[in-house]
């Protein structure tokens, strides 16, 4: 079971991920205006998100990517929230992106 602030980072890290194609660290986080952790809770939460199998690291020094479980779960939110709430057009692009970006070799 993952606490809210870990389900906070995950899906910020599949997101981030979707849109730059790039590892996701720390340091980005932080720096969303929307987020409000400093980057020591955010490694924190990574390393345990890294252990639950639901991210990994692709170089010794870089960030994270979603692992196909961290999607998987990143899309069970979403339709759990969907479900909660009626604005699915702000959700579904996201999926769609996701998609899209696993048939290119994106991940």
């Amino acid at each position: 079971m993952l606490t809210e602030r870990q389900k906070q980072v995950l899906i910020k890290i599949v997101e981030e991920h979707v849109r730059t194609a790039e590892p996701v660290g720390s340091k980005a986080l932080a720096s969303l205006p929307e987020f409000g952790l400093s980057s020591a809770t955010i490694r924190n939460e990574m390393s345990v998100l890294e252990e639950k199998g639901l991210i990994i690291k692709t170089h010794t020094s870089s960030g994270r990517i979603p692992s196909e479980e961290g999607y998987r779960l990143y899309v069970k939110m979403i339709l759990e929230k969907k479900n909660h709430e009626h604005d699915t057009e702000k959700i579904f692009p996201m999926i769609d992106e996701i998609f899209r970006s696993d048939m290119l070799g994106r991940e």
